[in-house]
């Protein structure tokens, strides 16, 4: 059996090479399904080659160089197709043009699929195609008497000149990596015959200004042929892959003469530029092919090189690509093996030994002196064991593992880390630099520049825009009892409001006695034999295992009990309480992030830092000032730990760097840590007067967030950037181009869409697979077609809709005899006429004005969504964040969500394309069906009416609509956001509450399933 390595694409071409397309080719049938053959390894091969067949002419390739096609399969099941060739350069290019176009076996499988009311089937069983894409790997025969002089790397690696290094001369001896750079200017000459098909002089200037660093679409746009006018951005990409990978071949064979292993070179090549860089690259006379990195077998053939090439002029031979070629004329090139030569001329080369810069995750492993019990420096370590200063007590450190619950954790985490998330523009340490790791402030600025509170004193330009502190209803904060503050707490959970648990957290933290659990002389408070004796006798890795014992339910939700504290040694601080806590910074440490060696600046703050430690745990540092006094604490997930009285201005706190931790002979990879630090910042100190608590800014308005800035300069510590306003706040865009423009054509609207009762096969059927008795939420429903497919499945319907215009054609409706039995959805079955009551309940649907970023429903309180065709008129990321955030909300945990918008990829046979994301997409408004004055405003002085056609006067009478003198129309404009492929999955992986179950695409529209997970 032949074995199979990845070709990768700076490896030299071997003589013969494969293609491996890996998915879900074998269908998903349905239990009752008939035989069929669409899933069989034989019908896979038979449907694979004709659609190579196809294929490969569209992309002006030799399809007669395909060999054979073979399902790999294992039972029943085809996991892998091999294709094999015997051109590997063919192989190469069909692997680039492939994987640019994200095939699926859905998309190879188009010929003998159906669209129904249950999505893509096969016509003949009904079996479903999977729409995944598929993972497509250019491959060659591995032998095995070359197995020990194969590539020691699996894909390019990046470089470093071998300069400036202790070990220069060493690694210089040793090194296979050659740099080449092209000092000076390219030269082209073109060997071609006279042509018919194309001019030779047209080449050559196209091709120098590629070498230059240009791109394909810019250096083609000033031709004169149809193709190269009408070149896509897809098609650019494969015709400039194919012109790199003929010029990187020709190098490769120039240099392969002073290979002594004749196995070929390896050649590092960037494969493309983005914008910013290419128009950087033509002003200075570089590009992609300026420079470059060449891997020898041995270090003896990279010496040969250095010395062959330095300083020299270089002229290599390669063959123009037929698919750069055919740009330049609007004939059919024929295929055939004497495709044209050009010689290519760098000129000046500069050559320097290089070595690869390995990934921080293989790089060597740490030397130990066995001598010594710490690591030789330099070289990185394992992380010192927590317990190595077990025994070094601090005045004034405690610790209280399990400070909030599970469930707490997981809904603060959803809002501070969601897309409402007020972060903090760019800051900068005292030297410069900026902060690397993500960071809010709310009621005061600590500005890292100058380690100091920004007191909201005028003095800087953002202290007066900070987001106020979270805080809780005004009755919980003067109540003083504990326990009505962890009942509203614990209902909020419930409900997920994650910004009133942070308060709630906030105000916790504030009413915390600790001298109820320790004296003010350092001992226990405890009675003997209490839950606190066993809390203090447990190791800090294992104080986990209390959680069922220090948490109480209400509702059906953890509740934390704050009565147990853990000390992390026999001391105390000296204040009981810290009631005057009005400064929050929250910190976002990925791993390897830390913070450096400090002490809170003391004028800034009062005596008691409180940090709350959410999602990953994390060593904290503690050294005493200019003593050599060292203790390491593990802070656990939802643990808090008080820094107060000794420890809080004699002893130093810091984070180190790294992405483990070993806490007592474990060693804990590192997760993304979110920590909370609550501190009393003061007045500033001024003629002897003693400092002050400042007061409080709070809100109960949620969420919060920074206010604008009065000019587009505003900075933070003089270095931040600008303030992007709120989500909440509608953009022009879609006040002018989305809720004007419904509002207008509401009425044609559902004559022409809603009366017709056309729904989308998917929306259809998950309306139909959901229980019976299901609350239902259609968010955005427009003019409510849906709710008879909802009340026709024994569901029940909340609509909203941000165009009044549009709910009242939903609630009349009913009303105007439009009945069950007109809705139908696409090519599917007409629903059955609906039950009396469901009847009166369809005569008045329930529906509200409202905006879907905003809705106002209870958290909790639907078991089902749907928001079908809404989220593409949503202008910014932001806001599609926060409908996805706010869906996820009113949704039960375990409910689902259907949401769909429409595709950037429209199918080959439909009458729209959009060449970009954001469009305006014209409707086609009918006079008869729009309500506007008739009279010109210019003569309604005198009440004559003016000599204007009647679709002409309405379209003035709106703002931004259009007049169609031919059709006698009024054109609107309607703003729409393609989504691109994989796009609406992107944005929910950033929804923490939210679980991707399925994605489709259906008739121009990409659709996601989701469940409510948390």
């Amino acid at each position: 059996m032949t074995t199979y390595r990845t070709l990768f694409p700076h490896e030299p071409l071997p003589s013969n090479s494969a293609l491996h397309l890996q998915g879900a080719f074998t269908p998903k049938r349905p239990t009752d399904a008939r035989k069929c053959r669409c899933g069989s390894p034989t019908y896979i091969e038979q449907t694979v080659t004709e659609y190579l067949e196809s294929i490969m002419g569209s992309f002006g390739m030799d399809a007669s160089s395909i060999d054979s096609v073979n399902a790999i399969h294992n039972g029943e099941d085809v996991s892998k197709v091999r294709i094999s060739s015997s051109s590997s350069f063919v192989t190469r290019q069909l692997v680039d043009r492939l994987k640019r176009r994200d095939l699926s076996p859905l998309g190879l499988m188009c010929a003998n699929i159906n669209t129904t009311s249950k999505g893509y089937c096969c016509r003949l069983c009904g079996a479903k195609y999977g729409g995944r894409p598929l993972q497509i790997t250019h491959v060659s025969p591995a032998a095995d008497e070359d197995e020990d002089r194969r590539w020691a790397r699996a894909a390019p690696p990046k470089f470093q000149r071998i300069i400036n290094a202790d070990d220069i001369d060493e690694r210089r001896r040793e090194t296979r990596f050659v740099y080449i750079e092209n000092v000076g200017d390219w030269n082209v000459d073109m060997e071609l015959e006279a042509s018919s098909f194309y001019d030779a002089s047209d080449i050559k200037k196209c091709l120098h200004s590629i070498l230059l660093g240009d791109s394909m679409q810019n250096s083609i746009s000033h031709r004169s042929t149809h193709k190269a006018a009408n070149i896509n951005t897809t098609t650019a990409s494969d015709v400039q892959d194919d012109l790199r990978q003929a010029i990187q071949d020709g190098i490769r064979q120039y240099i392969s003469r002073y290979d002594s292993s004749s196995l070929g070179v390896e050649l590092y090549m960037k494969s493309d530029t983005s914008q910013e860089k290419t128009k950087m690259a033509v002003s200075n006379h570089c590009g992609v092919y300026k420079h470059f990195h060449v891997g020898m077998r041995s270090h003896e053939d990279a010496v040969k090189l250095v010395a062959g090439l330095q300083g020299k002029h270089v002229k290599i031979e390669c063959s123009l690509p037929i698919s750069f070629l055919s740009l330049f004329t609007d004939s059919d090139i024929p295929l055939c093996d004497n495709t044209p030569k050009v010689s290519i001329t760098m000129s000046k080369l500069f050559l320097d030994y290089a070595d690869v810069l390995l990934p921080k995750r293989i790089r060597e492993k740490p030397t130990i002196d066995p001598n010594q019990q710490h690591q030789i420096p330099g070289l990185p370590s394992r992380s010192e064991c927590t317990s190595t200063t077990s025994h070094i007590n601090i005045s004034g450190l405690h610790l209280l593992p399990n400070f909030v619950s599970e469930a707490e954790e997981q809904v603060m985490l959803a809002v501070l880390t969601g897309p409402d998330a007020p972060w903090a523009p760019a800051q900068y340490t005292p030297s410069g630099g900026q902060i690397k790791r993500r960071v809010q402030h709310y009621g005061y600025v600590f500005d890292y520049e100058s380690a100091d509170v920004l007191r909201r004193d005028g003095l800087s330009k953002n202290d007066s825009r900070c987001p106020p502190l979270p805080a809780v209803d005004m009755g919980i904060k003067q109540n003083g009892n504990g326990e009505r503050l962890e009942e509203w707490i614990a209902q909020n959970v419930v409900e997920r409001r994650g910004w009133e648990v942070v308060a709630g957290v906030i105000e916790r933290t504030r009413r915390i006695d600790f001298t109820t659990h320790f004296k003010l002389d350092g001992t226990n408070n405890e009675k003997p034999g209490s839950l606190n004796d066993r809390v203090e006798s447990l190791s800090l890795n294992n104080a986990a295992e209390i959680n069922n014992d220090t948490t109480s339910s209400v509702n059906g939700s953890q509740v934390c009990d704050t009565s147990i504290t853990k000390p992390v040694n026999e001391s105390t601080s000296t204040q009981g309480t810290y009631p005057n806590i009005n400064q929050l910074t929250i910190n976002e440490y990925t791993p390897g992030q830390g913070i450096g060696s400090h002490v809170d600046t003391e004028t800034a703050f009062d005596d008691g830092l409180l940090i709350i430690t959410l999602s990953g745990g994390i060593v904290m540092e503690f050294r005493k000032v200019n003593q050599d006094v060292k203790k390491l604490v593990y802070l656990p997930p939802r643990s808090l730990i008080l820094l107060s009285g000794e420890a809080r201005y004699t002893f130093e706190h810091m984070i180190v760097s790294r992405t483990t931790d070993t806490v007592n002979g474990e060693v804990i990879p590192r997760k993304i840590r979110v920590s909370l630090t609550l501190r009393t910042a003061l007045t500033a100190s001024t003629g002897g007067a003693q400092a002050t608590p400042l007061k409080r800014y709070e809100t109960t308005t949620f969420p919060p967030f920074w206010s604008q800035p009065a000019d587009s300069e505003a900075t933070l510590g003089e270095k931040a950037s600008t303030i992007d306003r709120s989500d909440l706040i509608t953009p022009s865009t879609e006040r002018k181009h989305v809720h004007a423009v419904y509002d207008a054509i509401a009425t044609q609207w559902h004559h022409t869409r809603g009366k017709r009762g056309v729904l989308w096969p998917g929306a259809t059927q998950f309306i139909e697979n959901l229980p019976m008795g299901s609350i239902v939420a259609d968010v955005g429903c427009g003019d409510g077609k849906y709710f008879s497919a909802i009340l026709g499945a024994d569901s029940y319907v909340i609509g909203t809709d941000i165009s009044e215009a549009l709910l009242r054609t939903a609630s009349s409706a009913e009303k105007n005899g439009e009945t069950m039995s007109q809705k139908k959805s696409v090519e599917g079955p007409q629903y059955q006429k609906l039950s009396e009551d469901k009847s009166l309940l369809s005569l008045n649907p329930a529906v509200a004005v409202a905006d879907c970023i905003h809705i106002p429903f209870r958290s909790g309180s639907f078991d089902a969504a749907i928001c079908i065709a809404v989220m593409h008129h949503l202008s910014t990321k932001g806001r599609r964040l926060r409908c996805l955030s706010e869906l996820s909300r009113i949704v039960r945990v375990g409910g689902l969500i259907n949401v769909q918008a429409w595709a950037l990829e429209q199918e080959e046979d439909s009458k729209r394309k959009f060449h970009g994301s954001d469009v305006l997409v014209p409707f086609n408004a009918q006079p008869k069906y729009l309500q506007a004055s008739l009279t010109s405003k210019s003569n309604q002085n005198d009440g004559r009416t003016s000599s204007k056609g009647v679709a002409q006067m309405i379209s003035e009478s709106y703002d931004g609509a259009d007049f169609d003198s031919k059709k006698n129309l009024v054109i609107f404009q309607r703003y729409c956001h393609m989504y691109r492929k994989g796009e609406l999955e992107e944005l929910v992986d950033q929804i923490p509450t939210l679980q991707l179950i399925d994605s489709a695409f259906e008739k121009g529209n990409h659709v996601v399933l989701l469940r409510v997970s948390a």
